[in-house]
């Protein structure tokens, strides 16, 4: 099966997914929330048909239900300051730019984020009940989404990655899926879940969706107490991790194309430190990286490596593929140093609340983080939702303290 084909009908699994979802919820701002969810899964990064404009239609309908739900109640989440901080760093930064195409385009990503994020909130506060049944349709999607992936692997050269267009992203949703999954499954049905979305992350390539399963494990040795009696599975863990990475069958094995891509993202290091040299206040302007890579990329120096030489001189837009990084070049020092010092927030308050009374958080919060340091996720719904999620509980305690 083609990754066309997959592409072209694999959404239509997601909608009728969520269509059993929606017989068995009936609420109304419920159903619209799993539809997101759906079309996220299916359609977020399909350029396929019209999935990609459909997605955004929801979204913009979802924003739309934001903003009435704001004048209507007049109230907004507390956790929106976060998004408001970031924002004011924004707007400094693209005073002393010119507003072009890449700006206005980040702009609208982020307050249709925004918006999305908001709306999932909205519904999880209407009953302490509705984040149950949204976290396990997630799992459904990723299950449905391993499913698919494995049945893309014989047909495909490269990485798997099923409806997304960048296995990485895939990869991520996976991860999500396993740390969801462990908390919400039961029996023989979870060990042969997080098997199945361990081995579609394997043949995804992607080293950051790994490390969920990993902290997946860790925090549960962390809770259990049981670090010494642990180490024998933890040793187990690793080597059948390393036995499965070496095998011919995914990107870990090849030492190749994983040193050029570190080498790539060491170059791409480099340039930021020289655009924040250049603007160590304001950065380049929120969005605004792509466009000025080219004027910085002509002096970066080539790397050499075994297998070949990796020069972006002659390269002209790139994204920074690092969340810090990209603060660092396109907002300034000052917002990145706030980034840090919240960053280490969250870890001290997930740490000291033991996860909340979810224990899926801590590794996916940690997940997500690390994730971070080799993508960029600041206009993604799904990251942020995770992220924001320990705030916003401890924001609303009430409703989530006999969860």
């Amino acid at each position: 099966m083609s990754s066309e084909l997959i592409k072209l009908f694999a959404p239509l699994l997601m909608f009728v997914l969520w269509i059993s979802f929606a017989f068995r919820v009936r609420s109304p701002i419920l159903i619209i929330a799993g539809l997101f969810l759906a079309s996220y899964a299916g359609c977020s990064a399909n350029f396929e048909f019209i999935y990609r404009e459909l997605h955004q239609a929801i979204q913009a309908i979802m924003l739309v239900y934001v903003l009435f739900y704001g004048l209507y109640f007049q109230h907004i989440f507390r956790v929106n300051l976060i998004f408001g901080i970031l924002f004011v760093f924004i707007g400094i930064s693209l005073i002393f730019v010119p507003f072009n195409l890449d700006i206005k385009m980040q702009l609208i990503n982020y307050i249709t984020m925004i918006g999305s994020v908001n709306f999932l909130y909205i519904t999880i506060i209407q009953s302490r009940e509705n984040l149950k049944y949204l976290m396990r349709f997630i799992v459904n999607l990723a299950v449905l989404l391993a499913i698919i992936g494995l049945l893309e692997y014989p047909f495909t050269e490269d990485r798997i990655q099923a409806t997304f267009s960048n296995p990485n992203y895939y990869g991520l949703f996976l991860g999500v899926g396993v740390c969801l999954l462990n908390f919400y499954w039961s029996g023989w049905r979870k060990y042969i879940g997080i098997l199945l979305l361990c081995v579609a992350i394997l043949l995804s390539g992607s080293r950051s969706a790994m490390a969920f399963p990993i902290l997946l494990y860790l925090w549960h040795i962390y809770r259990q107490g049981h670090i010494l009696k642990a180490a024998g599975s933890v040793l187990l863990g690793l080597v059948i991790i390393v036995s499965l990475s070496n095998l011919v069958l995914t990107r870990f094995s090849d030492v190749e194309a994983t040193s050029a891509s570190d080498a790539e993202r060491l170059i791409l290091q480099k340039i930021v430190m020289r655009m924040a040299d250049d603007y160590p206040l304001t950065g380049v302007g929120w969005g605004n990286f792509p466009n000025e890579f080219e004027n910085y990329s002509s002096t970066a120096e080539a790397i050499v490596l075994v297998g070949g030489i990796i020069d972006m001189s002659n390269q002209e837009r790139r994204v920074s593929h690092n969340d810090f990084y990209r603060i660092l070049a396109e907002l300034g020092w000052i917002a990145l140093i706030v980034s840090i010092i919240w960053s280490i927030y969250g870890v001290r308050l997930i740490i000291l609340k033991k996860g909340f009374v979810l224990n899926f958080i801590p590794p996916i919060w940690i997940g997500m983080m690390f994730f971070s340091l080799g993508h960029n996720n600041m206009n993604n719904v799904f990251f942020w939702f995770f992220i924001i999620l320990p705030f916003f509980i401890e924001s609303q305690s009430k409703l989530f303290k006999k969860m």
